[in-house]
């Protein structure tokens, strides 16, 4: 269980509170993260995932993972979770609608 553990908290503490100081407490310095073809591409390492986070946290101010399911064996973690996010309007925008996006999400996460 301390894996999932690890997991959950890497998630609460860098991508729902982007406390970025904390990236290596939670992730080698060689973490490569393996993306399908539509999603989000950011260099390896803990550099590259501070610069998506940041951009992340700049476009989507409210940017939240739900952590719906876990399920931790041997050094695999899988999670099941729900996304969400508002897009960052331009300043003095008050005729637009907020967009907003909510999407569901799957990980799995070798330690």
């Amino acid at each position: 269980m301390a894996h999932a553990a690890l997991v959950t908290e890497a998630i609460e503490t860098i991508w729902n509170n982007a406390e970025l100081d904390r990236i290596g407490e939670f992730y080698s310095e060689d973490f490569v993260s393996h993306q399908p073809d539509t999603g989000p591409r950011w260099d390896p390492g803990h550099e590259g995932l501070r610069r998506l986070i940041t951009g992340l946290k700049w476009i989507y101010p409210d940017y939240h993972e739900s952590i719906q399911d876990v399920v931790a064996e041997g050094d695999r973690v899988v999670l099941r979770l729900m996304n969400t996010g508002t897009l960052r309007r331009d300043p003095g925008d008050t005729e637009s609608e907020p967009k907003s996006f909510k999407v569901a999400d799957f990980m799995l996460v070798r330690i």
